[in-house]
């Protein structure tokens, strides 16, 4: 028999943020693998970037020009190049890639560097302007197997959290509800056949619909 607490699995890397109510247990999927990488820095009028982690491992090894429009998904983001003394030109009104992506169209800016993970796959990545660069690899983390009976709920911030954990357990347990982080993870969901199991969607940490 299950013996269901208010105990909530989250899958991706800063559960600080997150405002699912409940006891969070942080329980990350996936980790960032930094990659050897060259840029022209100064051949881009534009940067764009879609997460904190893509802002770390850029920053630690570039320094960006006054000249050029830093570009953001979002407050998280923002926040993130703020601390290394950036300040963004244009950030999207919600955070998601592509409501970035209609922003970006309007800036008419010439050559856009996109510092991204290799399993980035977005309406950004269309923009005939737009240069893509693989910076870090997102991989699956080892984890242990746990007892999902002790839970009622998961967090899953990306594709890649659903599918790392489908990949440990096989399957999601009925019993769980799902919070999910944005509109591609919430299709994730539905198309491995979860769609009915999700309570809220999110967009970053800010609650934005419910399914």
């Amino acid at each position: 028999m299950y013996r269901q607490r208010n105990k909530i699995l989250f899958t991706g890397l800063n559960p600080y943020a997150c405002l699912v109510q409940g006891q969070l247990i942080h329980y990350p999927l996936i980790e960032i693998q930094p990659v050897n990488f060259f840029v022209e820095i100064n051949k881009y009028d534009g940067i764009v970037f879609t997460s904190k982690q893509a802002v770390n491992v850029f920053c630690k090894r570039y320094a960006i020009t006054k000249r050029q429009k830093i570009i953001s998904i979002g407050p998280q983001t923002s926040c993130s190049l703020e601390e290394y003394g950036y300040k963004v030109a244009c950030e999207a009104g919600i955070p998601d890639s592509d409501v970035l992506a209609e922003l970006i169209k309007k800036l008419k800016l010439k050559k856009i560097l996109y510092p991204c993970s290799n399993l980035s796959d977005n309406k950004i990545h269309k923009l005939c302007t737009l240069e893509k660069k693989i910076i870090y690899k997102t991989i699956a983390k080892k984890q242990e197997w746990l007892d999902l009976g002790l839970y009622s709920g998961i967090v899953f911030t990306s594709p890649s959290t659903v599918l790392a954990f489908l990949n440990i357990y096989k399957t999601i347990p009925k019993h769980l509800a799902l919070y999910v982080y944005g509109k591609h993870t919430a299709k994730k969901l539905v198309d491995e056949g979860y769609g009915k199991n999700i309570i809220h969607s999110f967009v970053s940490n800010i609650l934005y619909n419910k399914i």
